[in-house]
């Protein structure tokens, strides 16, 4: 399945803004563990963002405390997540 979203033209992808930077952050550990170098961790990276519109703080803000309290139990890490689509008015996509 993630194949797919990922690789699929007619999937439309969003993901905060805040994934890009985590991604970033670890790309030397990413180079380390996986003896790849710097350089071919960065292409790696931008592969999935070629197809990913990223959603700034400000496009969800307003509806993170509610995607909190929704995801508390499942995971409250993935609440980032909730309210990027319907903040783009791509809910019903």
């Amino acid at each position: 399945m993630t194949r797919c979203l990922l690789v699929e033209p007619e999937n439309d992808l969003l993901t905060p803004a805040y994934v890009h930077g985590k991604l970033e952050k670890c790309q030397e550990m990413v180079s380390e563990k996986s003896s790849l170098t710097l350089t071919e961790v960065e292409d790696l990276i931008k592969i999935p963002f070629k197809r990913t519109d990223v959603v700034p703080r400000t496009g969800f803000l307003n509806s993170l405390q509610e995607a909190i309290r929704i995801m508390w139990d499942t995971d409250p890490d993935d609440a980032l997540y909730v309210p990027v689509a319907p903040s783009l008015g791509t809910a019903s996509k």
